[in-house]
Order: structure tokens, then sequence, then C-alpha cells
């Protein structure tokens, strides 16, 4: 019976446990058998990649365990201004991601503003509001709420915002517009004349100077401010500023271009008709706008000729045919027979708009009333498809950005308008072909006191087919500009899509000429803010308010950047072929292009280098200079004195040559104002001349790091050659994926026991058949008060140095280790113990060895409780580790010795972890 009731009373608290267990991985937020969850800091990066959301003001971290650090640091703090998250305590960013934590995130995103203006109030949101918005429109499903996320999962809920943002966000021509009292309205009967360029006014409505008026034309409403009355109705005007004209002003609406837009922008008066020429094909440019491909309508064409040095400009409306030529000539270079054509199916454009001017401020500074302006929020979307085909060979180059047409497309009533501009840019050089198609879409956003960001959208590529190379860079752009009573810019975003290709040529006495081309795509360029991007000369609210911005390539990261590279090569007889890889640019060096560590892998050196002893004179005042270290990816750290710790950058070299001497040239960065940093790598046998005399440096592989400061400066450190035979060795490989891998090598006659892994990182690694083991432990805790078991006796002990080690501490994730200094084998002697009851304290006995790789500074005399000697011989690089060896009785024989510091010593990195 007694035996029963014990059986229940275990049960119960296993039982116990185990709920305990799912309690914590619960409160923890993170399910642990569900690993494939996203985490909370994944899921704000691929919320903020996709909504813009990426740039920060504030250099004081928002949450106290996320700092610069951290990959996802720019979106987090993001997030935070742009209010998808509050501040303050811990964001405990690799916790799941829950549905309810997506949910609310992603609606914010949407905007604060946007969202208020959908609700119809003007209330603060709460949590539950931003959550209950979320499950009404299903943005993710009520039984997701309290569960993690799949990759998969998180997407939909992206897809979903996108479909929700231009639907439910997006209302059509929603219009509230309150005009200042002294605005005056004049009809459109009273308009006689218009002249947008010239800002010219004929009217029957008299007018005086600094009259604010609001009047239609081409579809938008025109506000301007008289600044000159001619006489005979006839006035010259100016542009008011946004306050001097609207009091409040909410809009939203969706529209497209036409080619009627276009007629109506230039005045169907001042367009002439021009006959087609169905026989001409253009040659240069087929670009296609399309955002719907059951669009009935044929769209029109704009097509650009050559004739006399200047270009033609035409429009056809493909419905019916008619053809008009704008009057607008641009001037270009001598290129014979250009031509180029763009088919418009339809430019999908949107807009929305809240504005509305506050309660009066007084400025101190002035003593006076000021009505401040504010936009609360402004969006610009464009939606095109191009299709982009270019097949022109000239002598000359055309390098102009030429407009082929302008206009604000009115969106709702008209009040508010996006001011589209299409270019066609060419800048091309000898002969190259391309053919690509880039679907595109593009939009952004605008809050007032946070700028402006970009919501992203999928695209497709096709690759690119390279028929030749040489250098050319085109593109159709797109500067959409929110215009408000066509008066006011208020938020501005210059697109630039299209492919680039440039070409480094290199040419031999003999005229043969190598050409490598790398071809980049897509480029997309944005930028918002510039002073270049102007309407009507002036500048936007965005720029006036001096935010400006601008992003380059900006899918780069995301995967849809690529590269496509190909060379070309043109013989001495002219005769032209494609070849794998260019040769005229330097010699051939067939017997070393095997090389790795031409390739960049610099294991084969890789260790821990001594100043030879003429430069610890030179440089280092008569004392040793700290050991250099070379990592796997040639990076060098230490090697320099009290005075100057780090006298070499950390970075890779950009290049790698043999030199004529038979070493390695390693050029850490171009010379610039009389700074540089090379080194040279000497393996062993191959020395300087002036160094052939020195047997240290002529049996060993030595650096001689040579820097130019006005002077020149340089420092030789070798490495002892090894003794260590690597005949018959093993090598095991660490498990522990939060940290770098490494790796040690062992003889024959060790084997792996007990491996594991359990939750704190724990490995035993190899035995020897005596039972001595070497371990590895790492530990996300560290290794303290829970490995001393209790005891209370006191031992005391010797770290001395037994042999160099070949563990670099290198730079990983970002994160310097360099102040770990070099890693040395140590020797670990208990030579005293105190019980704290014997009289006389401490007492002096023969107690155990232990082998441990640790820093060269712990060496000296410590002490330490029960297992204790496992703290005292950890290091923290990534997290707290130690690789040690132990022997079942405490005890080595001079064999043993021999060969566990042989195993310790090839203890390293297997991989650049910088």
């Amino acid at each position: 019976m007694k035996d029963k009731k014990t059986i229940i009373i275990i049960s119960a608290i296993v039982t116990v446990l185990a709920v305990a267990s799912i309690l914590f991985a619960a409160l923890r937020g993170r399910s642990e058998d569900n690993p494939n969850c996203i985490s909370r800091q994944e899921w704000i990066g691929m919320l903020g990649e996709h909504t813009g959301a990426n740039d920060y003001s504030s250099e004081t971290p928002y949450f106290n365990d996320v700092d610069e650090s951290n990959e996802y640091y720019s979106f987090i703090q993001s997030a935070v201004e742009w209010d998808y998250l509050m501040a303050g305590g811990k964001f405990n960013g690799e916790r799941n991601a829950t549905g309810e934590f997506v949910a609310i995130t992603a609606i914010k995103s949407i905007g604060v503003p946007k969202i208020e203006l959908y609700l119809g109030t003007d209330k603060q949101l709460e949590e539950k509001d931003y959550l209950n918005l979320a499950t009404d429109l299903s943005l993710i499903e009520t039984k997701q709420l309290k569960n993690g996320l799949s990759d998969e999962q998180a997407e939909e809920v992206l897809e979903k915002l996108d479909e929700l943002y231009y639907g439910e966000f997006w209302p059509r021509d929603v219009e509230e517009v309150e005009y200042q009292e002294h605005v005056k309205k004049i009809l459109k009967g009273a308009i006689i004349s218009f002249d947008r360029d010239s800002n010219e006014l004929i009217t029957t409505e008299a007018l005086q100077n600094n009259d604010i008026i609001s009047f239609r034309y081409g579809g938008i409403v025109v506000n301007r401010k008289v600044e000159a009355v001619h006489g005979e109705g006839v006035y010259g005007l100016g542009f008011p500023e946004m306050e001097e004209v609207y009091t409040k002003l909410v809009q939203s609406g969706v529209a497209e271009l036409t080619f009627q837009d276009i007629v109506n922008y230039y005045g169907d008066e001042n367009l002439t008709v021009a006959e087609g020429d169905e026989n001409k094909q253009p040659a240069a440019v087929n670009v296609s706008f399309s955002k719907d491909e059951s669009f009935q309508s044929k769209g029109f064409k704009i097509e650009a000729e050559e004739s006399d040095n200047k270009l033609d400009i035409f429009i056809t409306d493909n419905d019916t045919g008619i053809r008009k030529k704008l009057l607008k000539t641009p001037e270009i270079p001598a290129y014979s027979n250009f031509s180029a054509s763009i088919d418009v199916k339809k430019i999908f454009v949107g807009s929305q708009i809240n504005y509305s001017i506050p309660l009066l401020e007084i400025r101190d500074s002035q003593k006076d009333f000021s009505i401040l302006p504010r936009v609360n929020y402004a969006d610009v979307a464009v939606d095109i498809e191009t299709d982009n085909q270019i097949g022109v060979a000239a002598d000359e180059e055309i390098s102009d950005r030429i407009i082929l047409f302008e206009t604000p497309v009115p969106i709702g009533t008209g009040e508010v308008g996006v001011d589209i501009q299409v270019y066609l840019v060419t800048t091309l050089s000898g002969e190259i072909y391309l053919k690509a198609e880039i679907p595109f879409q593009e939009a952004f956003h605008y809050e007032m006191g946070k700028g402006v960001r970009r919501t992203s959208h999928k695209m497709s590529i096709k690759e690119p087919e390279v028929l030749a190379s040489a250098e050319m860079k085109n593109k159709i752009e797109l500067a959409p500009i929110l215009v408000v009573g066509a008066a006011f810019p208020v938020i501005d975003a210059e697109i630039g899509a299209g492919i680039t290709d440039k070409a480094e040529v290199h040419m031999r006495d003999n005229g043969q000429v190598c050409t490598d081309a790398a071809i980049e795509y897509p480029v997309v360029d944005i930028s918002v803010g510039e002073l270049d991007v102007l309407y009507y000369g002036r500048k936007s609210l965005i720029a006036k308010l001096g935010w400006s911005a601008s992003w380059e390539n900006i899918f780069k990261d995301k995967g849809f950047y690529k590269t496509y590279s190909i060379h070309f090569e043109r013989l001495s007889s002219g005769e032209k072929q494609f070849v794998e890889k260019c040769t005229y640019g330097q010699a051939l060096a067939d017997d070393v292009s095997d090389s790795a560590i031409l390739n960049g892998d610099f294991s084969e050196f890789a260790g821990t280098y001594k100043a030879t002893e003429w430069t610890n004179d030179g440089y280092g005042g008569g004392q040793r200079l700290d050991d250099l270290m070379l990592d796997n990816g040639g990076i060098i750290t230490g090697g320099g004195a009290f005075y100057s710790p780090e006298p070499y950058p950390r970075q890779k070299p950009i290049s790698v040559e043999i030199d004529e001497d038979g070493s390695y040239k390693c050029i850490v960065n171009e010379e610039t104002d009389m700074v540089g940093n090379i080194f040279y790598i000497y393996p062993a046998g191959i020395v300087e001349e002036r160094f052939k005399d020195d047997e240290q440096l002529v049996n060993s592989v030595y650096i001689r790091y040579v820097q130019i400061d006005g002077g020149i400066s340089e420092m030789v450190y070798y490495k002892t050659a090894s003794t260590k035979s690597t005949a018959g060795l093993n090598t095991y490989k660490t498990k522990d994926s939060s940290m770098p891998e490494f790796a040690i090598d062992y003889p024959d006659n060790w084997s792996i026991k007990d491996e594991e892994a359990q939750s704190n990182g724990e490995w035993s690694l190899i035995q020897s058949e005596r039972g001595i083991k070497i371990n590895f432990y790492s530990s996300d805790v560290g290794f303290g008060n829970q490995f001393y078991g209790g005891d209370k006796v006191l031992k005391s002990v010797h770290i001395t140095k037994a042999s160099d080690a070949d563990f670099i501490p290198a730079d990983y994730n970002g994160k310097s280790y360099s102040s770990l200094g070099s890693y040395v084998v140590a020797k670990l002697k208990v030579y005293a113990q105190d019980d704290g009851m014997t009289e006389g304290g401490a007492a002096e006995y023969d107690g155990p060895t232990y082998y441990a790789v640790v820093p060269e500074s712990y060496l000296g005399d410590d002490e330490f409780f029960g297992m204790g000697y496992l703290s005292m011989c950890s290091s923290e690089y990534v997290k707290p580790m130690v690789i040690i060896a132990e022997s079942p009785d405490g005890r080595f024989s001079a064999a043993e010795e021999k060969e566990i510091i042989q195993i310790l010593s090839s203890f390293r990195t297997t991989t650049t972890t910088s």
C-alpha cells in the first residue's frame, strides 16, 4: 500500500511539472512544440519591409532589450515612431508573434489618421479597437489570435493588408472641403483663357492684387493668387499657400490617365492634327503600361521622332486613330533616325489627403499670430506595368531626360490631383540590346511629423537577354506629385525603374578589347522631398518642411535584385566572341588560380602571430606588442601596443594577389590621403631578401604589415612552425546552432562519447581509452553557483601556459570580441585547499590537473569551490563557453599531456564569422 501511494505521489508530481512546463512555455509566448512560428522581431521586420518603415530618428533605443546589435533594430525603432508599437520596457523580440500581435500592428501600419477617417471618429483608439477592426475585416481569423503564425500565414496577412489598404481604406471620391472666407470662386463662363505656363488669366471677373481665386481648368480645381493687374481683364497670377485657400480638406479618389487628360493639359486648340506613318516602325523604346488586362480601351500612344536635331512628340488615340503633335520640340544631339514610342493602355493613380488648419498659435519670438499648415496625412499611388524593348546602336549618345508629357490627373471632384510626368531617359553608347519585363507598383504614405514611407508590392522579373555589351542606362520615370487645387504640391515621389549595365573595358596594344559587363536589375530609385522634383518650380510641402530621403535599389534586400554577368571580346582581327572570362585586363596566373587564399579563404594561415624582437623595439618602445591574430576571412586584430591596441582596420582585404617574390599581397583598403594598409603573408620557406638570414622567419609563416600614413611603418609578426602531426586525425564539429561552428581534431585512439545536445547547449565531446574526457560546454546562463554542488572547500590553483592555441575570437554578427585577446592552452594545477574549519587556513596538497583553452589574460593564480573551475575557465564568446580536459584520477602522464595539448590547441572556428 505504501508503494502504491508513493507511485501516486510521483505521478502527481510529474503531472504538475508537465503542466508547469506548458504554462511556462505559454508565459514566454513561444510554442515549444512549434518552432516554425515567426518571432515578434521577425514579424516587425516583415511588416517594416513591406510598408517602408525602416528609418528612424531617435538615437536612443525604445526598448531596453533591443540595441543596434539586433538585426531588426531599425525596423523596431521605426515601428515605434510610426505608432505600430508602444515603446517602453522589454520588447521580447525572440518570443513567438501571436496572431493578436500581428493583427494589431498590421492594422496600425495603415496609419492612425487614415483609420480614424475610415471609422468617422477622432477619439483616441485603443488596442481592442484595432483588434476588433482586424477581425471584422477578416485580416486574421479569430482562432489564430492566441497562436503563433508560420511564415506562410504571415505572408497571407500582408497580402490581405494590401487588399484592405487599397480597398476598404481607400474609399473613392470622399470629399469634405472648407475654403477660407476671402477665396473668390470664378465660374467657368467668366474664364476667357488661362495659360498654365505663363500663369496669365483673362476673365470678365474684376479682381484686385492679392486676391485668392479658385476656378476649374482641365478637370481640376486651380487655386491662384493675383500678383499683377494688367488691365482689360488680364491678370498675372502666382501660387498661394494651402493655408491661404483652405481651412479643411479631406478627399480620397482614384483616377486613370487618359488621352483626353493630355489634350486638356495642352489645350485642344494648341495641338495640331498630324498624319500617321503606317510604314514607320519605332526602333528605340516600346513600353506598355497596364493595370488591368481586361480593360477594353486600346489606350493611347506617345511617339518621339528626330527631325533636324529636334524631337517631335505625337500622341495618338488608339481607339479613334486621332494623332496630334505636341508643341514641345526638345533639342537632341545629332542622332539620325531616332524614334521612340510608348503605348499606354492605362495608368492608374490614386490619392488621399487629410488637411486642416489647427488653432491659432502664438510665436513667442515674433509675438504675432500665425496660421500653421498641417497635412495630417497624404497618399499617392501609381500602378504601372512596363515592357521595355530597346534596340539601338549609335555613335552619339542621348543623355537628356526628355519630358514626353506632364499633367495633373484630377481625383474625385478635382480638388486633388496627382501630377504625372513621364520621361524618356536614354544613355546609349556602342552596341547593346536588352530585353526585359518589369511590372512595377509603388505607393507613398505621409503623416504629419513622421515623414514619408513607401508600401511595396510584389514584383516579377524575367531574365534579361543580353547579346552584346557596352554602357547603358534606360529608364522610364514617373514623378507623381500630389497637388491640392493645382496650387500647392503636398507630397512628391520621383520613381525610376529600369536596367543598368556597367561595363569595364580592357584593351591591349595589339587592338584586342575585352568588356566585362555586369547587368543589375531592376534598378529602382525613389526620392521624396528632393529639390529637383518640383511642381512648376515650387517645392513640395515635404521639401519645405526640410524632410527628404531617397532609396536606391530598394528591392535589393528582398531578393528582387539580381545580377547577370557576360564577357564579350573583340579580337585584333575584328572578330567578336563571347567568353567565360575576360583575360586582357591582367596577365594569366594559371599556377595560382586554384589557391584558396586568392578566393578569400585564409584558413591555411589563420592563427596567432608574435611580433619580432626588432618590431617590438621599434614600435613597442622595447615592450612586447600584443599578438596579432588573423582569422579565416583575412581580418586582422590585435598587434598593437598600449598606446594603440588596434592599429589596423578590422576589415577583409579588398583584393589578394601573388607578389613577385611569391608572397601574398593583401590590400586592406585603397590609399586615400596618404593613408593605406597592406599586409604580406610569407609562407614558410618564402622570405624577403633582407630577411634571408633570419632563421626564425625563414622557417615560419610570417606577416609583414605596411601602413602608409605620411611615412611608411611596417611591423613583422611570425607564427611558430606547428609541430602537430595531422596524420590519423579526425575532426569533431559542435552542434550549438546559436554559436559559430567549432572544430577540434583528435587521433584515432579517441572516440566520441556521450554526445548530447541539451536545452542549455551542453556537449560531451571525446574520450580516450583510459577515460580522459575533453568537453565543450556552452550555456546561456553561464557557469555560476549551480556548478558548486554545495562544496564549501576552497581550492587554490596555478594557471600556466602550456601552448599557443589556434582559436581566434573573430567578430560575430557585427559584434567585436577583440577584448578577449589571444587564447592559449592552459594547465590548471590545484595546489592547496581550505575547508574553513582547519586551524591555520589553506593546506597545500597535490590536487587534480586540468587543461583548458582560455584567454591568455587568465594566466596566474585563482580559487574556486566544487566545480567552479568551469566558471574560472569560461569566456563569453557569443555566449559563455568552456573547452576543458579532465582525467578520471586528476592525473596525466607525459604522453597524455602532450596529446591533450595537441588536441586542445586545434580548437577553432570553422568559418569566417565576421
